[in-house]
């Protein structure tokens, strides 16, 4: 076999030998350099090291790097969307093409979908080496964790699959055990079999696999290795041959699909040889990653140390007639949607963008009334939170009509690009935050310092819908409970007229809290009761999360508007002291507020607390 960059020799069983360059494509001191991911679009080669993912342009020769806060095992490049899924240290997570901002000092945090781990070993295992079949499954195996001793005999390694269920929800499940370390994984051309590779048993495993179920059956030992090397990552070509690395072994060997050997690769300058991947423009290029010999604890010794001057790097073999199957490496999860699944993922927030813009209508006619009866007497911090709720609030509101105008003219129909995150979508709990902050914020404190002002919600931005709605409505029926209760205790039983404006003023706190409770209630019913990670049903709270912000402001001019509703009362009830009754109607000229100190009567409005 031509090579080009390497040397090649035949033994005398048969088996040909290539000598990798000794100049590393990549000259980098990774930690653990593994596995590496070819994206053929771009010509791009991803690969993990611990913390980081580094992103090698072949073309220009540039690497880029991002770090992350959490260890990183294995990625797949995700088909129809950019970025990719990762099994990392905690679970599943889809990470970004590239990052913008990232450094050693700070790291990116790393959002995990879920974490299959029984939770009480969470803290001991970790994910290690994974791949995809052809349907876009995608296989991971969890180990022990980094720095913690192992004892191979008691092979807590196992094997999960991340994929969507008929519901469209993202679940992973364990479908294979009893390893010491899973790590490469790979599957034949037709899909009939999967390998997996037990690195401390020096074992490649098969199953009979069902890419239909995914289901893995008639375990078999597909080959042991001897001592020196174990199988590490890796990948199969287009005529069913297995490359494996061959960790500690310097060494990249090549089985046959009768488990024969015909090829081994040797790196003289690496010793840690991880992962192995196809690419480059014709498919033909080994990319091989190696990790450091720290990471082996073999950094003391001076003869590894002389003859592995780069290890950790990245090098590139080229085999030419060879192809992997490099769709293996990709994850499809933008399928088409159906109608059914567009309506239940569009209903639910252009329900709530309508309602929205309803009561945002609703809630200008209120403003309106509120700059021509209050705005002049109100103090001027009150005037600056009323100003930003009103800015907030219309920010939401235009984001909302943005919303209607996108999804009613989406072409893409994909469930991706359904589920893809607007603007709004993304900056609406901030809005809603800031909207609700205000307003608790300066009806607290206006609540301190006068009982007839009734604070409202109290806003949580917390990551669980339900637990911020659930949360909000309960602080909403506290705090007016407590206002109420606080209220009729200090002043009830001061005269008939002053218990009859402290009823009308209770029911105001009622009303006022009722304007969010009404919504927050049965969305967070709803957040509770379904899968947010179900298609169908993942806005279906939204048409009681997005009028919030309208909500929260009308609670707000309520309770600035109480004054003048409190007022409006007097003309209702009026009470002659002299005479000790209490009158409907309006008060007689003999004892109206200008004739009361000459009459010895006094109008209820000497009952209210500064406003």
């Amino acid at each position: 076999m031509s090579t080009s960059g390497a040397s090649a020799d035949r033994s005398s069983d048969g088996i040909e030998t290539i000598y990798a360059p000794l100049e590393p494509l990549i000259r980098i001191e990774t930690v653990l350099g593994e596995g590496p991911v070819w994206e053929a679009e771009t010509g791009t080669l991803h690969f993990v090291d611990v913390h980081c993912l580094h992103h090698y342009h072949l073309e220009s020769g540039t690497l880029e790097t991002d770090y992350y806060d959490c260890l990183i095992g294995s990625i797949a490049l995700r088909r129809n969307v950019p970025g990719f899924i990762a099994a990392a240290q905690r679970g599943f997570a889809f990470l970004p093409l590239s990052l913008e901002n990232s450094s050693p000092d700070n790291p990116t945090p790393i959002n995990f979908i879920l974490n299959p781990i029984e939770k009480e070993l969470h803290h001991l295992r970790m994910f290690n080496d994974g791949g995809c079949d052809e349907t876009g499954r995608f296989y991971a195996g969890a180990k022990t964790v980094r720095g913690i001793p192992m004892d191979d005999h008691l092979k807590l390694g196992s094997v999960f699959c991340f994929q969507k269920n008929e519901e469209g929800a993202f679940v992973a499940e364990k479908v294979a055990a009893d390893f010491t370390i899973p790590n490469g994984i790979g599957f034949s051309k037709d899909s009939s079999k999967m390998y997996i590779a037990d690195t401390r048993a020096q074992s490649i495993r098969c199953y009979d696999y069902s890419e239909k179920s995914g289901a893995l059956t008639n375990e078999q030992i597909f080959i042991t290795t001897p001592f020196l090397g174990r199988p590490d990552g890796l990948c199969l070509d287009t005529e069913d041959r297995i490359y494996s690395a061959k960790y500690a072994g310097s060494k990249v060997t090549r089985y046959l699909p009768d488990g024969t050997v015909d090829l081994e690769i040797v790196f003289e300058n690496a010793y840690n040889v991880t992962a192995p991947v196809f690419g480059g423009p014709n498919m033909d290029v080994l990319f091989v990653t190696t990790g450091s010999l720290k990471e082996s604890g073999e950094d003391k010794d001076p003869a590894l140390q002389k003859y592995c001057a780069t290890a950790g790097s990245v090098y590139a073999v080229h085999l030419p007639g060879v192809r992997e199957q490099a769709m293996l490496h990709r994850r499809d999860d933008a399928d088409p949607a159906s109608q059914g699944i567009a309506n239940a993922v569009l209903m639910p927030v252009l329900l709530g963008c309508c309602l929205h813009l309803i009561i945002y209508g609703i809630l200008l006619s209120t403003f309106g009334s509120f700059l021509r009866s209050s705005w002049t007497t109100t103090n001027k911090p009150t005037r600056i939170v009323v100003a930003l709720v009103m800015a907030f609030t219309t920010l939401s509101a235009a984001l909302q009509i943005s919303d209607v105008v996108h999804f009613g003219t989406l072409q893409q129909r994909d469930v991706g690009s359904l589920m893809q995150g607007t603007l709004r979508e993304t900056t609406e709990p901030l809005w809603v935050g800031i909207v609700g902050c205000l307003v608790e914020g300066v009806l607290a404190v206006r609540a301190a310092r006068d009982p007839l002002m009734q604070p409202t919600t109290t806003p949580n931005l917390n990551q669980c819908a339900g637990i911020w709605l659930g949360s909000s409505a309960g602080a909403d029926l506290i705090i007016s409970a407590t206002f109420i209760v606080l209220l009729r205790k200090r002043l009830m039983g001061s005269g008939e007229k002053s218990d009859t404006i402290i009823r009308r003023v209770c029911h105001i706190a009622v009303k006022s809290a009722a304007y969010t409770a009404c919504f927050a209630v049965p969305g967070a019913i709803l957040c509770m009761c379904f899968n947010p990670n179900v298609v169908l049903t993942a806005d279906i709270y939204y048409p009681f999360f997005l009028p919030l912000p309208s909500l929260y402001a009308l609670s707000l001019f309520t309770t600035l508007n109480i004054r003048d509703t409190v007022l409006s009362v007097q003309v209702d009830t009026w009470v002659d002291e002299e005479a000790g009754e209490v009158y409907e109607g309006e008060v007689p000229e003999a004892v109206s507020p200008t004739a009361s100190a000459e009459e010895g009567s006094r109008p209820a409005s000497v009952y209210l607390c500064p406003v």
